[in-house]
C-alpha cells in the first residue's frame, strides 16, 4: 500500500512540473526507454541498426526522427521479436481490430498499475471527486473492485460492451453514474431507445468522450439533453491514455511525463499549429516497447499554455484517423470530426460518408421516420453544404446500419488514387 500511495505522490506531482524540470524527466525517461528496446528486443534492435543510428543518439524528443516509424504490421509481423526478453508479463491487452487486424500487447503489473495511475490522475484532472460514481460504457473487460473503493470513494463500474443497449442501458440506470465514460458508437445505440432523452434514466455530471472520434452530430444530440460538462481523452490499446482534457477545455493534455507525442507528415514532424499523424513513444512499456509508434489519428499541437498552469503541452482533440478521410480535388481531406453536415438535424439518427470515386460519395442516412420532401430536400442541400465543390454526394436512406461493428466509421473511403 505503500509503494502504492508513493507511486500515486509522484503521479500526481509529475502534471505540476516546472516546463524545465518536465524536459528533464521526459529526456531521462526516453534514453532509458530507447536503452532497453535495444537491448531487449531484437525488432528494435535490427531497426536501429539499419538506420544507422546508435541508442546513445538518442537523447531528447527531437533526435527521435532520425528512427523509422513502427507500425502495428510491423509489431504483428515481427511476432516474438517484438517482445523484451525478461519482462515476465503479467497480462494483456488486445486492440479492436476495427481498423485491421489485431495485435496482442502482453503487460507487466508494473504497466498495468502505471496505466491505471494516469486514468486516475486524467480523471482528477476533469474534476472528479471522492464521492462520484463512474460508469465505463464500453468496457471490454469485468469491473476490479480495489480497496478504497469498498469504503465508498471514487467508485465505478463497467458496462460490458457485450451487452445488448437495452441491458447496458438498464445497467446505467440502477448503477446512476455522475461520471460517464463511453465509445460514441455505444452511446449512439442508445439513444433511440430513450428518443435522445438519455436524463431520463441518468443524469451524470461529466460526459467523457474516450475511444473514437465525437462527431458535432452526436455531441449535439447528447449535450442538448444532458446538463453535463463534456470531457475528451485521447488514447490507444497500445499505448494508454495519450492525452486528457482538464476543466479549461483548451485542449488535451499531452501526458509527456510518460511518453513522447509527434505530429508527423510525409516529410518528418510538422511546426506547432501544422496536422499530421499522431506518433508515439512511450517510457514504461517494457514488455512491448513502442517507440516510435504510429497510431494512425490526426492531430494537431497547440503551442500556447493552458490556465490551469500544467506544463503538460496541449492537442487539439484528434479529427479521425489518416486513412479515414474523404479526399478532395484540391487534394484537402475532410475527417469524422470535421463533419457538421447534420448538427441540429433532429431526424438523422446516424450516417455514414463512403468515397467511391474522386467525384463521389455516397452518403448513407437512416432517420427516425420516413422522410418527408422536404427533408429529403434539406438532407441534399445539407450534404452539399458540407462536401463543397467537387464531390458528388448521392444519399442513400436505410433501415439500419450493422450493429456488430465495435466502433462504428462514420468515413469509410473506398477510393484510392
Amino acid at each position: 500500500m505503500l509503494a502504492q500511495i508513493t507511486d500515486l505522490r509522484r503521479v500526481l506531482a509529475a502534471r505540476r512540473l516546472p516546463a524545465g524540470e518536465l524536459r528533464e524527466l521526459q529526456a531521462g525517461a526516453l534514453r532509458a526507454a530507447v536503452e532497453h528496446a535495444c537491448e531487449r528486443t531484437p525488432y528494435y534492435r535490427q531497426r536501429f541498426q539499419r538506420a544507422g543510428v546508435e541508442p546513445g543518439a538518442i537523447r531528447v524528443p527531437a533526435d527521435l526522427a532520425r528512427l523509422p516509424i513502427t507500425s502495428k504490421a510491423d509489431l504483428v509481423a515481427a511476432g516474438a521479436d517484438a517482445l523484451a526478453r525478461d519482462a515476465a508479463p503479467a497480462g494483456s491487452r488486445r486492440t479492436s481490430g476495427s481498423t485491421g487486424r489485431s495485435l496482442r500487447i502482453p503487460v507487466t503489473a508494473a504497466e498495468e498499475r502505471e496505466h491505471n495511475l494516469i486514468i486516475f490522475r486524467t480523471l482528477l484532472a476533469m474534476g472528479m471527486r471522492p464521492r462520484d460514481r463512474l460508469a465505463v460504457a464500453s468496457a471490454m473487460g469485468a469491473h476490479h473492485t480495489r480497496p478504497y473503493q469498498r469504503l465508498g470513494l471514487f467508485r465505478s463500474t463497467n458496462v460490458s460492451r457485450f451487452l445488448t443497449p437495452g441491458e447496458q442501458l438498464l445497467a446505467l440506470q440502477r448503477y446512476q453514474p455522475t461520471l460517464l465514460w463511453g465509445y460514441p458508437t455505444v452511446l449512439r445505440r442508445l439513444l433511440p431507445l430513450v428518443d435522445d432523452q438519455l436524463s431520463r434514466v441518468i443524469r451524470p455530471r461529466a460526459l467523457i468522450n474516450a475511444g473514437e472520434v465525437l462527431d458535432p452530430h452526436l455531441r449535439a444530440r447528447l449535450l442538448d439533453d444532458l446538463e453535463a460538462e463534456p470531457f475528451q481523452i485521447y488514447g490507444a490499446t497500445e499505448v494508454g491514455i495519450i492525452a486528457g482534457e482538464c476543466r479549461s477545455h483548451r485542449g488535451l493534455h499531452v501526458n509527456a511525463d510518460r511518453l513522447v507525442l509527434e505530429c508527423v507528415g510525409p516529410d518528418g514532424p510538422v511546426p506547432a499549429g501544422t496536422r499530421g499523424e499522431a506518433v508515439v513513444t512511450c517510457f514504461g512499456e517494457r514488455a512491448m516497447p513502442m517507440i516510435r509508434y504510429r497510431v494512425g489519428d490526426v492531430i494537431r499541437i497547440l503551442d500556447e499554455p493552458c490556465p490551469c498552469g500544467s506544463a503538460f503541452p496541449l492537442i487539439e482533440p484528434p479529427v479521425g484517423r489518416h486513412d479515414d478521410a474523404l479526399r478532395l480535388l484540391d487534394g484537402r481531406r475532410l475527417y469524422p470530426g470535421e463533419c457538421d453536415a447534420f448538427s441540429g438535424c433532429r431526424e438523422v439518427l446516424q450516417y455514414r460518408f463512403a468515397q467511391e470515386s474522386a467525384e463521389r460519395v455516397r452518403v448513407q442516412v437512416q432517420l427516425r421516420r420516413d422522410p418527408t420532401d422536404a427533408v429529403r430536400a434539406d438532407l441534399r442541400r445539407r450534404v452539399a453544404a458540407f462536401l463543397g465543390h467537387g464531390l458528388e454526394g448521392e444519399i442513400e436512406i436505410v433501415e439500419r446500419f450493422d450493429e456488430t461493428e465495435i466502433k462504428f466509421r462514420t468515413f469509410r473511403p473506398r477510393w484510392t488514387p
